[in-house]
């Protein structure tokens, strides 16, 4: 049955939360390519610019737990146009912040308003489409925040160089409120909601299996590298290749453009891998892992040239957030439909606590210590760890899955 045969309303549900995803994402990556901006004004070190994002991604780990939980006994449309409305203020608070403590607290509220938002539409789209497709699917959700993720750093530079950066906040933040509204008019929740007795194991059941654990590990480890170079890539541009800020920012949105095709193209992949040996769903991250760790070792090269950077940075990134798909895919495999939003809301807990909150704070530490390139060759190590935790989860998957219908 091809795909396209998906009936009409789980297309437009889909299209309508990738609109919100991506508004969403931009709003948050921002700041990045406000970095040089904020550190010439409020003379601030690059552990402090790495703090600003960091801080909103401890703050999307700490909010997703609860926020999984809610999101599965509530409805989901709901919940995801609540969260836009609370992005979109704190994106305009930040435009009103007068130095790094406000602009911190602005961030701070912003993952918190956004930490149920991949859980929400991953297990919303999860219940409109079938389970052949999930790894496309899911894969196309985590593309939709890379690609607001990529438009906010090249907005960002081009919005801030002509008006400045509080400008920038206020343009990129206000359509949240439209988009929200139009969401909560248009789109309807469906599926299965978790009922009295899976609420009180939703805590737990996405943790109790060990598929679900490689994912949450091998994901945390793969999105360390990916946030730390979301983040330093436009300053690694100035400072070691000569780019201005709005040339900065226009070319990581190129470079990361190449990771939101991969995100999908990934998740294709596995679908696709997997229709005979659902294993391989996990294999496809492991081989994808240890290949960024090599691209980035091109990058951070000392002789390497600027066109051959830029053309490992784009390799990098196709292949980066390629394990996304996939390792949704394989969480919505293993747990029951009223708890998917749960193990989704583990998965975020997980890679922002111990992925994205760690790379762009670690890495602007150790650049303050031993220069930007050193710091990016350390923290690309942690993709060779995230291949063998991928590669172990293999083992796993297809007793996981016998488990859950068995029960």
């Amino acid at each position: 049955m091809n795909s396209l045969l998906v009936q009409p309303r789980a297309w437009f549900a889909f299209s309508m939360t990738g609109v919100l995803i991506v508004f969403g994402f931009l709003d948050r990556q921002l700041v990045v390519s406000l970095f040089p901006l904020l550190k010439a004004e409020w003379a601030l070190s690059d552990t402090q610019l790495g703090t600003l994002v960091s801080a909103s991604f401890l703050a999307i780990a700490l909010g997703a737990l609860p926020a999984g939980l809610l999101v599965d006994r509530s409805n989901r449309v709901n919940a995801i146009a609540l969260m836009a409305v609370c992005w979109s203020s704190a994106t305009l608070a930040s435009a009103l912040c007068g130095g790094f403590g406000q602009l911190v607290a602005a961030r701070v509220f912003l993952g918190l308003s956004e930490a149920g938002l991949i859980a929400a539409a991953g297990a919303l789209l999860a219940a409109y489409f079938p389970r052949r497709l999930h790894g496309g699917v899911l894969g196309a959700v985590t593309a939709f925040a890379a690609l607001g993720g990529l438009f906010g750093v090249a907005l960002g530079g081009t919005l801030a160089a002509k008006w400045g950066w509080q400008a920038a906040f206020v343009i990129c933040g206000a359509p949240g409120f439209v988009l929200a509204g139009a969401y909560w008019m248009t789109v309807r929740d469906i599926g299965t909601q978790a009922g009295p007795a899976p609420r009180r194991a939703s805590l737990l059941k996405p943790l109790l299996n060990r598929s679900s654990l490689a994912v949450y590990l091998g994901c945390s480890l793969q999105l360390m590298l990916s946030s730390a170079l979301m983040a330093w890539v436009p300053s690694f541009l100035g400072r070691y290749h000569g780019f201005s800020v709005p040339k900065a920012a226009l070319a990581t949105a190129a470079v990361f453009l190449a990771g939101v095709i991969g995100m999908v193209f990934w998740g294709m992949v596995a679908d696709r891998l997997s229709k005979d040996k659902g294993s391989n769903r996990l294999l496809v991250p492991a081989v994808l892992s240890a290949a960024s760790f090599g691209l980035v070792q091109v990058v951070v090269g000392v002789e390497t040239s600027t066109a051959t950077a830029l053309a490992a940075l784009a390799g990098a990134s196709f292949v980066i957030a390629g394990v996304l798909g996939p390792g949704m895919s394989v969480l919505v495999d293993v747990v029951p439909p009223g708890s998917r939003a749960a193990s989704l809301s583990a998965l975020t807990f997980a890679q922002n606590l111990l992925g994205q909150a760690v790379g762009p704070v670690l890495a602007g530490a150790l650049s303050d210590a031993y220069g930007l390139l050193d710091a990016l060759w350390f923290v690309s190590g942690t993709s060779l760890a995230a291949a063998l935790v991928f590669w172990a989860g293999t083992r796993f998957y297809s007793k996981d899955v016998a488990a859950l219908q068995a029960a």
